[in-house]
């Protein structure tokens, strides 16, 4: 299984999925595994955390992609399928 991470950085005084921790420097804003695309706000919700490593223990195995606006022309852009 093939999975792949994008977030934005952010500064939002949300909890860390994780730890607990405020604020949220890191949300998960689209996954894409294995050929099927999740959107925050359309069929999943948002994930925050506090840093890249408490991203990376929620979702282990997964490959990270910085995004910046979260558009499908980005994404296809950075060579993913959006």
């Amino acid at each position: 299984m093939q999975r792949v991470v994008f977030y934005k950085r952010v500064n939002r005084e949300q909890e860390c999925e994780i730890c607990g921790r405020q604020p949220a420097k890191i949300v998960v804003v689209r996954i894409w595994e294995d050929g099927l695309s999740y959107v925050a706000g359309y069929n999943m919700l948002e994930d925050h955390f506090c840093s890249l490593r408490c991203a990376k223990e929620g979702y282990p195995n997964a490959e990270f992609v910085r995004v910046r606006e979260n558009t499908i022309e980005e994404i296809n852009r950075l060579g993913y399928m959006a």
